[in-house]
């Protein structure tokens, strides 16, 4: 398994919407991506999702603080592993690092209303993603 070191930006956590986030035990959270429907506006939400690791819904009090502190880091290093669960969907595990040192990696966890262009994985991963009216996808970007 393929382990991706990433930033996950303060930003993010504040992007996200009310119904996007389940907490479980032990404060992780699993995070579906959620769009529109077309014809009467009712939410629909991914059977994908990201799983961040146990302890990361205690950030989540302090993201919007962090994010406005220019002292703070960016945001917090995680490492994304793709898995599948026992019903076969497929997933995202996000667990947080003691080394809080990005190694050289240069990808970013990000939101978009608009499925964002497959390029083999050069510059995007794409994790989850909603398809509706507007959509919602979130992916890997990697800077350059």
């Amino acid at each position: 398994m393929e382990r991706i070191r990433a930033l996950v930006p303060w930003t993010f956590f504040r992007s996200l919407l009310p119904f996007n986030a389940e907490l479980l035990n032990g404060n992780a959270m699993l995070v579906r991506a959620c769009g529109a429907k077309r014809t009467d506006g009712s939410i629909l939400r991914s059977k994908s999702y990201v799983l961040f690791g146990n302890g990361v819904a205690t950030l989540l009090p302090q993201a919007k603080v962090l994010a406005k502190d220019p002292n703070s880091m960016q945001g917090y290093v995680m490492e994304f592993v793709q898995k599948r669960d026992g019903r076969q969907v497929n997933y995202w595990e996000a667990q947080s690092v003691p080394d809080q040192n990005l190694n050289g990696s240069r990808w970013q966890i990000e939101i978009s209303a608009w499925e964002p262009d497959s390029d083999d994985g050069e510059h995007i991963i794409n994790l989850v993603g909603q398809h509706g009216n507007p959509g919602q996808y979130f992916y890997l970007g990697c800077t350059a």
